[in-house]
């Protein structure tokens, strides 16, 4: 037994050399000598899946040489000062965080921006390369989870090629190559799967629906930022995973058109954003709303239940409209459209892929007659959301021990990464409708009381939605101001009150002498953030 395997491996080795006399018409000899030659088990584990091989190249991201991407590829360590939306005034600790990116000039890094936001500090390296280098933050997108970079001095990008973007979405199949540095090593790695889904999906940084395309390439923190590549070109950016559960290998990505969309956006210098329409709807699928929607049977269309005030939508429709095109697209019953032969999205997509500015037309329904009407994107999603995220310092103000601020997503994520499931349901209501009623609307919260004497009993108060002050609706955290300090100057009490009607009252004479020595206990530099310091020549009148 010993002696035939040696012979078999002799006999292995000795024809591998006439694959090539085969493959050029030699294929008879090759096969007579195989069959005096040949154990069936050499057939079927070499010489078929090598024959194959040198007929059929693999194809996707398997088959291209990665050495140049490998060079494109970036270790990104950024130093954060997190603002604290629990203390609004006061900043974390800098900590430490790691993320990927690539090269896609020779002055550009792209990557997440989740990566980068509340960045102090930024530096990178290359693969292969020990040095790092200072970077600094040129553009960024929240909604779409995106940034780029540049680095000053111009050697770092000496012998790099810059990835080359595809322009098309990938193909659910694709094979695709997620290069990065995550977590558990300092060396390049590379993760390999294929694209299991394309669809619209909400980015976890922003809170924001936008194309995102799913993959089950392994993928973990410091994976973020990094380059996912098919047959050599960038396809898209590595954003989030799901890790939850019995889910194994959910990755997600920006893809290409995301990417475009933003670069396309930045090329003036300036970042404006993702444009809305300003319209809430429902699927129309129910027989009984479309009869009497008068939408015929092979109609499509969804119904319009809330146009937001200001809106690009406002300029012409209207809540109990049918939608039926935008751009002569139809919106399917159910919401969807095609945007790629029979795959579907989510209809906002005929509008998310347009820049700021641009115009779309959109065709309605109403009361059975069909209307067309031209519109302007001139407003992206934050100005429309009520519930906005918050990247800059957190807007507070304190008075009587009782501290203010808006309600942001920031906030929530106080509750971790289970805030959707764990921060006070009031507040989370919030979100289910989650359009300004008019420009400029906040949601105003008293987060927390700073025990002292004069707040007695309400102590234990927090999370409590703030919805008049003596009786005047409050519409953001600076008519709250304007109006607490009217209050107080003409008032004997002042009075807070939530949504239920219940209230917190403190004696305006009581309130204002609490001030200073309130902010010195807790050692709280000022009684609100800079946003709501009204400059002199307005509280003088000028």
């Amino acid at each position: 037994m010993t002696k035939k395997r040696r012979n078999s491996k002799t006999n292995l080795h000795m024809n591998c050399s006439s694959l090539n006399s085969f493959t050029s018409g030699g294929g008879f000899r090759f096969f007579t000598q195989f069959r005096q030659n040949f154990s069936v088990r050499a057939l079927v584990f070499f010489v078929i899946p090598v024959f194959l091989l040198s007929i059929f190249p693999l194809h996707g991201a398997l088959a291209r040489d990665d050495s140049s991407i490998k060079k494109s590829v970036v270790r990104i360590h950024v130093q954060k000062t997190i603002p604290s939306y629990k203390q609004p005034w006061i900043v974390n600790k800098p900590s430490s965080h790691f993320g990927s990116g690539c090269i896609i000039s020779r002055s550009h890094i792209l990557t997440s921006a989740h990566v980068v936001s509340h960045a102090a500090f930024i530096h990178v390296s290359k693969f292969g390369d020990p040095n790092k280098y200072t970077a600094d933050l040129l553009f960024i997108s929240h909604e779409a989870d995106l940034a780029i970079l540049t680095v000053k001095k111009r050697e770092f990008f000496e012998d790099t090629k810059p990835v080359q973007i595809r322009r098309n979405l990938v193909h659910t199949q694709d094979e695709v190559a997620v290069y990065g540095f995550p977590i558990g090593g300092e060396t390049l790695s590379v993760t390999r799967g294929i694209v299991s889904r394309v669809e619209h999906e909400i980015y976890s940084h922003s809170v924001y629906q936008l194309l995102m395309s799913q993959v089950d390439a392994p993928i973990n923190p410091g994976n973020s930022g990094g380059p996912v590549i098919v047959k050599g070109e960038l396809v898209g950016i590595v954003i989030q995973a799901l890790h939850r559960g019995r889910s194994e290998n959910i990755g997600y990505m920006a893809p290409a058109p995301v990417i475009d969309h933003f670069l396309d956006d930045i090329k003036d210098g300036s970042y404006d954003g993702f444009p809305v329409l300003g319209i809430v709807a429902q699927i129309a699928q129910n027989p009984d709303l479309r009869k009497k929607k008068l939408v015929s049977d092979q109609g499509g269309g969804v119904l319009v239940t809330y146009v937001v005030p200001g809106s690009p939508a406002d300029d012409g429709i209207l809540k109990g409209d049918i939608l039926l095109t935008v751009d002569g697209v139809e919106i399917f019953s159910d919401g969807t459209v095609n945007f790629r032969g029979d795959e579907r999205t989510n209809f906002s997509y005929l509008v998310d892929s347009r820049q700021i500015g641009e115009e779309i037309t959109v065709e309605v329904l109403r009361d059975g007659r069909k209307m067309e009407f031209e519109i302007s994107l001139t407003k992206g999603g934050d100005a429309l959301r009520l519930v906005n995220s918050n990247y800059t310092v957190p807007s507070y103000y304190i008075l009587a021990g009782c501290v203010f601020s808006p309600l942001t997503f920031n906030y929530l994520r106080e509750w971790g990464r289970r805030w959707l499931l764990e921060a006070p349901s009031e507040l989370l209501s919030k979100l289910s409708h989650n359009v300004k009623r008019f420009p400029g609307e906040e949601v105003v919260i008293l987060i927390r009381v700073l025990p002292s004497e004069i707040n007695y009993g309400y102590h234990e108060t927090r999370n409590w939605i703030v919805s008049k002050v003596n009786g005047t609706k409050i519409e953001n955290m600076k008519h709250l101001v304007k109006v607490v300090e009217s209050k107080i100057a003409s008032e004997k009490f002042i009075t807070f009150e939530n949504p239920h009607g219940e209230q917190i009252v403190f004696s305006s004479g009581k309130a204002k002498q609490s001030g200073a020595p309130l902010l010195s206990t807790y050692q709280i530099p000022k009684d609100r953030s800079p946003d709501l310091v009204v400059p002199i020549f307005e509280s003088i009148g000028l």
